[in-house]
């Protein structure tokens, strides 16, 4: 039975002709020494030049001639020793082969791969020492010293010269991978400025980048990637692109991913958030502005806004951002002011004005907003909202008197009437007709904080009076497409409309609201400083004022403004009513005010005068003295 595994005799049988044959591919391979000039040529060499070179040692032949005794003492006895012979002759013949080989090669190669023809590009001339070139170096310790010394040396520099410039023609062993590098970069940046136009064009229009899809090719894919199929159409490189990476999913980079985009709008957004912090730091003082309001999730957002002088002498209004605030105490928002100044590096101290509306918690004299600021910078001189302000006056004007709320709620009445439908809506827009712009003034709804939609819709009823009245007509006698609560209701209207007294605050209204909503407007504009404001207000309380004397042109406007429009006031078609006389009264006939003085003392003057004028005349005095 024939053994399976060796036995101990033959393992370490086996082992010693290991060992044997190690020590013989050891003794085969060439020495160090061998590739260095012999001793006496380096000598020579040494004391013509003043430098050293390397040499075989002293003792290492009879090292050499030992070694090889106790090689061929061991050999004697295997089987393997002419093997080792013919790999020995082998290897001589191929040592010859590259002797020749490297006699054959120039000296003045750079590349040579002869480490003893290294360094013959240099000068010989050149008599400066270096140990990286000379006889080795060993000092490690003071390494970083010697290898500034050897760039600074001229062999180095001649070297490196040589180097740059074999490269250029020649090329590095990297040339290929950095071309590959280069091409990779030149076309993500091409991929990258694509990117960029299309966020920038819908930041700077306000426009929603996401839509419900995240695909290309879906109808419902939103602005952003839209955008690109767009571009895409006329551009065969971003076409390309798309076709190969647009929808290829995760693990995949495309850089048209909404990530993406997200880190460029927060990129953009810092980077504009930083140039309007240091514009503001050039111009050293500046005003704050702010103000808060609930948006569509009902989260109370405070509004911080910049308003500084450029270099150029030109006003500019800078948004900043949106603070969510939970506590309205004027404490808790003057700790969010200051920690928006602190984050943004802005110093309090230079601020040198305050334009907040005008609650108790911001307009406080004593626990304001506007109050604690002044107590750390004195110069902070806080000045009300103009355009708030004004739209507050307008508002308080409306309830001035019971004829006017009257007025107003007949005109949201109407517009809610008209638009309940949009065949109703229809019928009433067929009889209007279109201005000197040749559009047509449709109705238009009230609004309880914009007072420029009381224009808006004051304007528009008094443009259209005649034809909204002829449709509101037709719908109360249209008996077979209208029901009977929709004829009541647009006869009641029609009835309301031929009263004189509505035709005139309908002109009245249109003329003050008119001027109110111009005003507030320029209020509004970014180059507006407090003495244009104050010249704008008062302008505005004196034509009101001139208004008082101006009722007989209203009248006539009003009873031209409709041939159904009545010619005579209420008061002087309704009965008289007699009151009861006590004894102790005189028989004097008691003095009856006809129905249009009447209607002049109690509403007209009394809106013009009174609340309206009033007011304006108090809005001017407190932006005159900055309170």
């Amino acid at each position: 039975m024939s053994r399976k595994f060796e036995s101990g005799a033959q393992k370490r049988k086996n082992l010693i002709k290991k060992e044997l044959r190690e020590k013989c591919l050891l003794k085969s391979i060439p020495k160090l020494t061998g590739f260095f000039k012999p001793a006496s040529s380096a000598t020579e060499d040494a004391s013509s030049t003043g430098e050293t070179s390397l040499h075989t040692p002293e003792g290492a032949e009879e090292v050499q001639a030992a070694t090889a005794a106790q090689v061929d003492e061991e050999q004697q006895g295997t089987a393997s020793t002419s093997s080792i012979n013919r790999g020995e002759e082998e290897w001589g013949a191929g040592e010859s082969q590259r002797e020749d080989q490297a006699a054959n090669q120039s000296d003045d190669d750079p590349y040579n791969s002869d480490p003893g023809r290294w360094g013959n590009n240099i000068d010989p001339q050149n008599t400066e020492k270096s140990a990286f070139v000379s006889g080795g170096y060993f000092d490690w310790k003071h390494a970083n010293d010697r290898i500034a010394e050897h760039e600074s040396c001229d062999i180095h520099r001649k070297a490196m010269i040589t180097y740059i410039s074999q490269a250029a023609d020649r090329g590095t062993v990297d040339s290929e991978l950095k071309k590959q590098f280069n091409e990779e970069c030149e076309y993500w940046t091409q991929v990258l400025q694509r990117v960029v136009a299309v966020v920038k064009f819908l930041s700077e229009r306000g426009l929603a980048f996401r839509g419900d899809s995240r695909r290309f090719g879906d109808s419902d894919n939103g602005n952003y990637l839209g955008c690109m199929e767009l571009i895409s159409q006329f551009d065969p490189f971003l076409k390309a692109h798309i076709e190969k990476y647009g929808n290829a999913g995760r693990g995949t980079p495309s850089y048209l991913s909404l990530n993406v985009c997200e880190e460029f709008i927060q990129l953009m957004g810092q980077k504009v958030l930083e140039e309007v912090i240091s514009r503001v730091k050039l111009a050293k003082y500046f005003a704050i502005s702010v103000d808060f309001t609930p948006d569509i999730t009902h989260v109370d957002q405070l509004t911080f806004i910049l308003r500084y002088v450029s270099p150029e002498g030109c006003i500019e209004e800078r948004f900043v951002k949106f603070l969510t605030i939970e506590n309205h105490t004027g404490e808790a928002l003057f700790n969010s002011v200051i920690s928006v100044l602190e984050e943004m590096g802005i110093d309090i101290i230079n601020c040198r004005g305050q334009c907040y509306d005008n609650a108790n918690n911001m307009s406080g004299a004593y626990k304001g907003v506007q109050a604690r600021i002044k107590q750390i910078s004195s110069l902070a001189q806080w000045v009300p909202c103009a355009a708030h302000t004004l739209n507050l006056v307008g508002v308080n004007s409306v309830n001035c008197c019971e004829e006017t709320e009257q007025f107003f709620s007949f005109v949201q009445t109407l517009f809610n009437f008209s638009s309940k439908t949009t065949s109703r809506w229809q019928m009433i827009r067929a009889g209007l007709q279109p201005n000197d712009n040749k559009r047509i003034e449709t109705l238009k709804s009230l609004s309880d904080t914009r007072w420029s939609a009381h224009a808006v819709a004051t304007k528009a009823l008094c443009t259209n009076y005649a034809g909204i009245q002829l449709s509101l007509l037709n719908i109360a006698d249209d008996d077979e497409h209208q029901n009977l609560s929709t004829r009541e209701e647009a006869r009641a209207l029609h009835k309301k409309m031929n009263k004189l007294e509505i035709a005139i605050m309908c002109n009245m209204w249109n003329a003050i609201l008119q001027r109110f909503h111009g005003v507030s407007t320029a209020l509004q504009a970014v180059e507006l400083d407090l003495c244009n404001a104050v010249d704008l207000v008062r302008s505005l309380r004196e034509y009101v004022a001139s208004l008082r004397d101006q009722f007989d042109s209203f009248e006539t406007a009003a009873r031209n403004m409709s041939p159904n429009v009545s010619h005579e006031y209420k008061a002087d078609t309704q009965r008289k009513k007699e009151r009861k006389r006590q004894a102790d009264e005189s028989s004097e006939p008691e003095c009856e005010l006809s129905g249009r003085k009447r209607f002049c003392t109690s509403v007209y003057i009394r809106v013009g005068r009174c609340p309206l004028n009033w007011q304006l005349t108090m809005f001017t005095v407190k932006h005159r003295d900055g309170r």
